[in-house]
């Protein structure tokens, strides 16, 4: 969508168009704040016009259970003349889809101006403030959306008073509207220097201070380098107080601090801090979801600040919701599963053996001559194992899948989820190749069952002689046997895994696949 450049020409920056007629699309301003979630996620972006959008996600996809407040979109970006408008090559959202989805779950939606490539130094006159306030009226009034967000980027301080204006003769026209603030990405670096137009949070100072009455929230990208935090590499060492983040603010050569009512006069519970859901979701620094859960619950228990912004959700609905779930339980997702199924809800599922003889550890791998006990073992299982830190969910599950059964999934992934410690990925595949996989894995393990007879009777002494004897075993000795369960016709069955502490955990998976099975 592209603004029509607005040729109003004015001869002072405070000389404000004149007004329109309001179109009242957005929700009052006064809708009740649910920072009760703890620690809070007080909202997430979505990315879609923006270069780390991962994928299309859909904005119905989004979980409003746990995103209750904010959600922020797009980018609208500036051109020379401080127009507003959305890059026409990139994946889009719709008015309609914000209206309907808006409707639906009571969530405020925002859209987002500037960015990475906002240019807010193109607001540097009165014939471009006039410009810069019209577009950014008619997208508040046209996109069905509650506010904007002004992600302030590549400006000087000579655009500051621009800034404030705009912002000004906003809210007095749109009234309702919520505004949001986030800094550049230096905004909590130490000794910010100017780089071209790209300018630290500090310079940001003069306008937070004249219109924070006006802002719904301040985001500030706290954790810009603390995972690798050169100058102050002790700083994450100490999760057991509140003194982590604390030592950020204190620490930084700047006016800012978390003290007496002192980040430049922005109320506390304003403040939301802005992390990334993955290593691949910006150009800042990741923190480990367990640092950001310690860091926020420290930081409301002492200063009350207003939770944390997770960006780009894109790609943590793309991974199962992985760094959502882990701020949310507390539990890292250590354990994948693997659920390979058809059309007509057919899925594999083992049964684990009592103890395993062999198990692909390292590169050489390993025998256990008399047999390891197995957890779980004698009872029904899901091909699945440890995740490695950092491996993608479905990327894991494939592997154990192969390692545990000797086969490829080689199929499309369809859907990832994620549970307290733990997560599936689901393989939606043909019902002949089903058929035919499952006919591959009884014959591997019961190659496997040969090679067990013959490491306790001594006559396989070394991992690797297995696979000359018996080149289709699995890698790892512990299913004992492959069976295929229906979704719908085996409910019983899927419903006594309830039952026992060792197999609960694959109800919930199947329980999942049964929710969303054809969707």
């Amino acid at each position: 969508m592209a603004t029509t450049e607005t040729k109003t020409k004015t001869d002072k920056a405070t000389d404000k168009p004149a007004k329109t007629e309001k179109i009242s699309n957005a929700a009052n301003s006064t809708i009740e704040e649910t920072n009760t979630e703890f620690p809070p996620l007080d909202g997430c972006f979505i990315a879609h016009n923006s270069e780390y959008g991962a994928f299309d996600l859909k904005i119905a996809d989004v979980p409003n259970d746990i995103y209750k407040n904010i959600i922020t979109t797009a980018y609208a970006v500036m051109d020379q003349y401080a127009l507003l408008s959305f890059d026409p090559s990139a994946k889009q959202i719709s008015p309609v889809e914000i209206k309907e989805f808006k409707e639906k779950t009571g969530t405020r939606f925002l859209l987002s101006v500037g960015g990475e490539h906002g240019n807010f130094r193109f607001l540097n006159s009165p014939g471009n403030l006039t410009n810069f306030f019209n577009s950014l009226r008619d997208l508040y009034d046209s996109w069905y959306v509650d506010g904007i967000n002004l992600d302030i980027r590549q400006f000087t301080p000579e655009n500051s008073n621009y800034i404030i204006e705009a912002v000004k003769w906003f809210k007095e026209e749109c009234a309702d509207a919520m505004i949001t603030l986030t800094g550049d990405a230096t905004n909590v670096c130490p000794d910010v220097k100017e780089v071209g137009y790209k300018i630290g949070w500090n310079c940001l100072v003069p306008v937070i201070e004249e219109i924070e009455p006006l802002l719904g929230r301040v985001i500030i990208r706290a954790f810009d380098y603390t995972s690798k935090f050169r100058d102050y590499p002790e700083l994450l060492k100490d999760t057991t107080s509140e003194a982590m983040l604390e030592k950020i603010f204190n620490n930084y050569k700047t006016p800012f601090k978390i003290g007496e009512n002192n980040y430049p006069g922005v109320k506390q519970d304003k403040l939301i801090l802005g992390v990334l859901s993955s290593p691949n979701a910006g150009i800042s620094d990741y923190a480990d979801p367990l640092d950001v859960r310690t860091a926020v619950t420290s930081l409301q228990k002492s200063k009350s600040i207003g939770g944390c912004m997770i960006w780009n959700i894109n790609d943590d609905a793309e991974n199962g919701y992985e760094f959502t779930k882990t701020v949310i339980t507390g539990k890292k997702i250590t354990q994948v599963y693997a659920v390979v199924f058809d059309k007509e809800g057919d899925f594999l599922i083992g049964k684990k053996r009592e103890k395993g003889y062999f198990f692909a550890n390292g590169n050489t791998g390993e025998i256990v001559k008399d047999g390891q006990p197995l957890n779980g073992g004698g009872k029904d299982a899901l091909p699945g194992g440890k995740k490695k830190n950092g491996e993608a969910i479905d990327i894991a599950a494939a592997r154990e899948f192969e390692e545990e059964t000797g086969h490829k999934i080689g199929t499309d992934l369809t859907i990832r989820a994620c549970f307290e410690g733990y997560a599936a990925a689901y393989y939606k595949i043909g019902e002949e190749a089903f058929g035919a996989l499952k006919d591959q894995i009884v014959r591997s393990l019961a190659e496997a069952g040969e090679a067990v007879g013959k490491i306790e009777a001594g006559e396989i002494t070394e991992y690797e002689n297995i696979y000359s004897e018996f080149p289709a075993c699995p890698a790892d000795n512990e299913l004992d046997s492959i069976d295929s369960w229906n979704i719908n016709t085996d409910w019983e069955r899927i419903e006594d895994l309830q039952k026992d502490t060792a197999t609960n955990w694959y109800y919930e998976i199947l329980k999942y696949l049964k929710d969303h099975l054809g969707k």
